[in-house]
This record gives structure tokens, sequence and C-alpha cells, in this order.
């Protein structure tokens, strides 16, 4: 039986038990972006893929009954006719396991798409390993590959070769998650899914850059490396730690120790904090001793806080070798970084790196019935987003990390589909 699709967001942030289930959720995403992943096997045992079959009609019956003709023949799809109703099957060699949704959709779709870009805490050993079986993605992910060859780094060897997050190097995990957004991005614009507006956070601002076409393939990895090589190499400079805590910015900047900054604006409830690590450990205690849920989350790096500008000037000196003709950026472009230079330049990338995050304020700027994608190699921020997002939104992620990496990207492709984007995945075959 298919699934009738309805993920509208309806969360709204109040006070009482929505609060509580807000904080829950958060505390939730965060463990399970710092817990180490399953141990399962990431290769894709048959020789054949999955294939992503779209179908529409006049009735949901009408669809039940091509999937049945699907399911049981090899046949193949390759026209949708306009129709009030859209579906999608995943065919997979086990006919048991086929996944499948149906949906009733207006044919006039005048609904906003948003990018939203995850985070480096998006990284997790054995990413990308089947997706690298759909030659569109393999061919993207070379050119990736080949911009960091210079600097020594194998992107291949870390998508096969891969490494607990905790043991990962901090300029590994930067240029493989960047190559990962890349990638995604490409494959979205050339399946006819084109962003309206697109957001990043921190790490993933780079990103934007190349979604806006004010970056190369080769510059947006360049630039990647040189933010995770510069922290690396000056990492006693910005030594310290740091912390979310599932209050409001407000009520967080009131209670700041020394040497403690506010760095990271999440939601309405969801705020990070920066600097000295022995006054974030004592801060964390506090909140949780008044029923405040925080977590200490990096014990190595003040990331976003002033001890960053320590390693300004370095970072900003690799930037200017990278980019030598900054373009201006586009309105679609809703930045959460706190710069005050409008183009795609050295500068704002540094300003990116080393200033505080404002994902907040961006995600604000999201209209009301729009579909948001967050576009990563797994839907870390989802239980972040959910909340936050205005009215009537959609939202689907890309990957979800806990299932075969290959079923739920073509599942998270069908729901395009099903949500009334004519959607262009011959070229995942």
């Amino acid at each position: 039986m298919a699934t009738i699709l309805d993920t509208k967001v309806t969360l709204e942030n109040s006070n009482g038990d929505k609060e509580n289930e807000f904080a829950k959720n958060l505390l939730k995403m965060m463990e399970e972006s710092m817990a180490a992943p399953p141990m399962i096997d990431h290769t894709w045992k048959s020789e054949k893929l999955p294939r992503l079959m779209l179908c529409s009609g006049n009735t949901s019956c009408e669809i039940e009954n091509i999937f049945d003709d699907l399911s049981k023949n090899d046949a193949k799809v390759t026209s949708h006719a306009i129709a009030p109703y859209r579906g999608f099957i995943v065919l997979q060699d086990d006919s048991s396991a086929q996944i499948q949704a149906i949906s009733h959709v207006s044919n006039k779709n005048t609904r906003s798409i948003w990018f939203i870009y995850s985070g480096i805490r998006s990284y997790w050993p054995g990413m990308g390993q089947q997706l690298l079986r759909i030659p569109a993605f393999k061919n993207s992910f070379d050119e990736c590959a080949k911009a960091v060859e210079t600097f020594g780094v194998d992107l291949y060897d870390l998508i096969y070769h891969p490494k607990p997050d905790e043991e990962m190097d901090i300029v590994d995990k930067m240029v493989i998650v960047t190559a990962m957004h890349i990638v995604m991005t490409e494959l979205l614009k050339k399946m006819n899914i084109h962003p309206d507006g697109f957001i990043g956070f921190s790490l993933s601002e780079i990103c934007c850059g190349y979604a806006d076409d004010g970056l190369t393939k080769e510059q947006t990895m360049k630039l990647a490396y040189y933010r995770g090589y510069t922290m690396k190499k000056n990492s006693e400079k910005i030594k310290g730690g740091s912390a979310m805590v599932f209050t409001s910015w407000e009520k967080i900047k009131e209670r700041c120790l020394p040497g403690v900054h506010l760095c990271i604006h999440g939601g309405t409830d969801c705020t990070g904090i920066a600097g000295d690590l022995e006054n974030i450990k004592k801060m964390v205690e506090q909140f949780q001793k008044e029923n405040i849920i925080a977590r200490v989350v990096d014990t190595d790096r003040a990331p976003h806080s002033p001890q960053m500008h320590a390693i300004y000037d370095e970072l900003l000196a690799y930037n200017k070798t990278v980019i030598t003709e900054p373009k201006q950026r586009s309105t679609k472009w809703a930045t959460s970084v706190d710069s005050t230079d409008s183009k795609c330049s050295p500068e704002f990338f540094t300003d990116s790196a080393c200033n505080p995050v404002y994902f907040y304020e961006a995600l604000r700027k999201i209209p009301e019935n729009s579909l948001v994608i967050e576009v990563g190699p797994w839907a870390q921020m989802e239980s972040m987003l959910l909340p936050e997002l205005p009215k009537n939104c959609d939202y689907v992620g890309l990957v979800k990390r806990r299932k075969p990496e290959i079923l739920a990207f073509l599942e998270a492709i069908g729901k395009l589909y099903t949500h009334g984007y004519n959607v262009k995945s011959e070229i995942l075959q």
C-alpha cells in the first residue's frame, strides 16, 4: 500500500509542552550528530542500483495499479501526464521492500524552493559510498577530488576508508562535507530543482557561494581546505570550547562568564556559546542544575568567537589566493554571516569563519508555504529546522543516515516530485 504524503510543518513556538518538546528534539539531533553511527555495511550488494520511477494519474488507485505493474515487470515510465495525483516508487531487487508514496498536488506550483546546507557535523563515516554508484554523482565528485589533489587530500580514500568522527582531521572533514554539498547542489539543478533562496550554516556558507554562481567548484573546495588547514595549523591560538544551550539568546547573553561569547543563534531556544573551556563547563553545569538542556560540543577550539580573529589575517591571505575577482552576492542568498561585505569575497568568507552565526535571522527570510530541502550528507538539522520554519512549509532531507543512503536519496527525490515539481530523474540512471 502506498503512503499518502502529508508533511506540512505545523509546529509553532510557544511556552509549555511545545517548548519542552522543541528542546528534546534539539537534544536528540545534537546527540545523534555527535554519536558514532551504527556499524553498517555501506556497500550496495546488488549489481543493479535501485531505480526511481515517477508517475501521475487522475486517482490514487490509478497510480497504485501502475506501481503493481512496475513491481511485477521491468517496465519503464518515461512521461508524466498532467494529473492531480503524483506518485513515486523506488524499485529494488527485493520486490517486498519497495518504497512508494502518492500525493495529491496542484498543477500550478508557485511555491518557493529553499536549500538549507548542513554544517560540519553532518559528516559520518562511510557517507557517499552508495551515492558514488550513480554515474552523474561520481562525475561531479571527480571534479571536487581533483580540486584538492594538489594539497595531498584524497577524497576517495576519505570515502572508502572512513575514520570515526572523533578521529577525523578537521581539514579532511571540511573538504569531504563541502564536496557532498557541491555534488548534491549540481545534481538538484540538473534535475530541474532550482532554489529561490539558500542558507548556509557556518562551513556551508562556502557552498552557498557555489549555489549562487559566485564560486567555481574548484574555488569552493579550496576555500574549504584553507579554512580547515588554517584552523588546524593554529590550533593553540583558537584553543577553547563550545556548547549548545537550549534557551534564548537574550537569556544567555546576560549570564556569560568571562571569556565566554555568544557564537550561534540557532533558533528561538537554541544558542551556541564559545570561548574559555573551563567557564563554558561551569555555565553548562549551572544550566543543567536549572533543568535547562545544555551540553559541551567542542573541547578543542572556540568556533565563531573573538579567539578566531587570531587567525583572521592568515586565513584572509589564503582566501585571496582563491578569489581574485569577487562577484556580487545575489538576493537569493540569505546569509547567516555578520559581514559588511556584499560580495562573494575573501573578506566575506573569512568573516564567515571568525564571526558569530546568525542562522535564526536567516531562517526568518524563508516565505510561508515554501519547500525547504536540507542539502548535505544527512538530515542533521531536521529537528532544529521544523519548529522554526514558517507556516505551511514542507521539509525534505536528502539523506537519512540510519537507512541505506541510496534509498534515502532516491526517496527524497521522489518526494520532490510528489510535492509538485517536475523532476528530471533520468540523470540518476
